[in-house]
């Protein structure tokens, strides 16, 4: 997606450090960006690449709200994931992108997917046990 953006400069002959920090902060997470350098009356343009990761933290739960050490988390339609720590918290560092899809499981545990974006990158996340009653017990004794 290109977009053009007019920044307004004080000066008609910016700094270039200025310049480019202005730039940077103006279109974080655009990816990235050409700009003019106006010492060179416009003549002369630089692209410059931004490498911009989403930082996702969170911690997995049980009903009871107790930790899940181990529980794992998948990126949906991505061969990358985590594991929970002995605290049941974990950290992801994922390319930017507009969402992702997480799928956290635990065995006893019914599967969760969420939805998360760079605007809510802390997460809380309690999975619900995946209990299932047994109508009736067998016991079977040999003995001599």
């Amino acid at each position: 997606m290109k977009k053009k953006r007019r920044l307004p400069l004080a000066r008609k002959h910016a700094n270039r450090v200025l310049l480019f920090s202005m730039l940077t902060a103006s279109f974080a997470g655009y990816g990235s960006y050409t700009y003019a350098n106006p010492a060179n009356n416009l003549k002369s343009i630089e692209s410059v690449n931004q490498k911009k990761e989403m930082h996702f933290a969170g911690i997995v739960l049980d009903n009871l709200g107790d930790p899940l050490p181990g529980a794992s988390i998948e990126v949906k339609g991505k061969a990358t994931g985590t594991t929970t720590d002995f605290d049941g918290k974990f950290t992801l560092s994922l390319p930017f992108e507009k969402s992702y899809t997480l799928i956290i499981r635990f065995v006893g545990m019914q599967a969760k997917e969420i939805t998360v974006t760079a605007s809510n990158p802390d997460m809380k996340i309690q999975l619900s046990s995946d209990e299932q009653l047994i109508d009736e017990v067998i016991v079977t004794g040999y003995g001599t």
